[in-house]
């Protein structure tokens, strides 16, 4: 894996980010595997900065984790991007954020160079009030820096779409992941519900990018509309029906821990 990446970088004069192919192994109860599937990059490579960087808060094309990518040092130094060291999870959020923010030229490679095994006990599937919140606070460290780099109105749709996904919709998922009510968490999703961008999201269309990886017809984004407006509307049904399918689904296809 090491020799191929460092061939993919000599032979095409230092990109600033290699994207890698990448294999999903889950796991059932009695150790055999439940399911196996290869992530591919969906890009051409020849996407400008402001494409490249849609895409990452559009969660389609880029995502979030760290280990999907091989950067290139000098490029990390010269744009002062670093992991958050202050303990917060969900710091590849605030990570790669600044990485395709900042991006200048990207390559790729279609061979899986990695193998992701689900486990349960990771920061993904340890749902507690912590990750949704370090989630949360994550994701609006994304605005900050748009802020401070005075382009947030570039970007506004594609980040009112990165933010109901991610801050929202997902955090929402975790929550009712934990199986147990937590007022904190109740008034966060109740405030954020009666926001005028969390009402409107479901019936507005947003300036987004119009390609083969998002789109305003895909099943993703309108799933997104439909479940923020269950949210929204009718926040105490949704969990409990949400919990009730989680449950359901757990008896059905178990995880198991994987050390």
């Amino acid at each position: 894996a090491v020799e191929l990446l460092v061939k993919k970088v000599r032979s095409e004069n230092l990109p600033d980010v290699v994207y890698m192919a990448y294999k999903v192994v889950a796991y059932k109860k009695d150790g055999s595997v439940r399911r196996e599937s290869v992530t591919l990059p969906r890009i051409t490579c020849k996407e400008g900065q402001e494409l490249l960087f849609q895409y990452f808060l559009l969660q389609r094309s880029l995502r979030v984790p760290a280990w999907e990518y091989f950067v290139r040092r000098d490029y990390l130094k010269a744009n002062d991007i670093f992991f958050d060291e202050s303990g917060i999870h969900f710091e590849d959020i605030i990570f790669a954020a600044k990485l395709f923010y900042h991006i200048n030229t990207i390559s790729k490679i279609e061979e899986p160079l990695y193998y992701y095994n689900l486990r349960l006990g990771s920061i993904v599937r340890s749902w507690t009030h912590k990750t949704i919140n370090d989630r949360v606070t994550a994701i609006l460290s994304v605005k900050k820096m748009l802020k401070e780099q005075h382009d947030f109105e570039r970007f506004r749709d594609c980040y009112i779409y990165f933010f109901v996904n991610l801050a929202y919709v997902s955090s929402f998922v975790d929550y009712a992941q934990m199986n147990k009510r937590d007022t904190e968490i109740d008034n966060y999703f109740k405030e954020l519900s009666s926001q005028p961008f969390i009402m409107q999201f479901p019936f507005s269309e947003l300036n987004l990018p119009q390609s083969y990886t998002c789109s305003k017809e895909s099943k993703m984004y309108k799933g997104l509309k439909r479940m923020t407006y269950s949210i929204s509307h009718h926040f105490s049904l949704t969990l409990f029906w949400l919990r009730l399918w989680i449950k359901w689904s757990n008896l059905l296809h178990p995880y198991t821990e994987i050390k």
